[in-house]
């Protein structure tokens, strides 16, 4: 039996992880919101953020939804809130602005899904490219 390797975690440049978030589904409820918590135990640089949609979305109604992420529940400090796009395809990853990227150890995001009521056909969740400082 191979001896133990422990756990490995890349730091620095060029070793970028993902962090995805739980699936949300758009049709939850109007105004009702789903939360994602994201602990970052070491300095944290994000690279960048994306929807990626699981289910293809409808070609109305989805750009009521929106998603959001702050520092703080239910903020918008990382991530402008944003609409969700129609008539995405599955599969389809959507460019999110990034409003800061840098944090400091033991920082939280807080990643929110404000849905609708009417039924509409889509799921998606939230990517995250980072990497660890040393």
């Amino acid at each position: 039996m191979p001896a133990n390797q422990g756990t490995y975690l890349s730091r620095g440049k060029n070793k970028y992880n993902t962090h995805v978030t739980q699936t949300f589904n758009i049709d939850n409820g109007a105004g009702t919101t789903i939360d994602d918590v994201w602990y970052l135990p070491y300095k944290t640089v994000l690279v960048a953020a994306y929807k990626v949609y699981t289910e293809a979305t409808d070609t109305t109604g989805a750009a009521s939804a929106n998603v959001r992420a702050g520092v703080a529940a239910a903020g918008a400090t990382v991530l402008a809130s944003t609409a969700l796009d129609v008539a995405t395809a599955v599969g389809a990853a959507v460019a999110a602005s990034l409003l800061i990227n840098e944090f400091a150890a033991g920082t939280t995001i807080f990643t929110r899904h404000t849905g609708v009521a009417t039924t509409e056909v889509g799921q998606y969740y939230v990517e995250y490219v980072y990497y660890f400082l040393p």
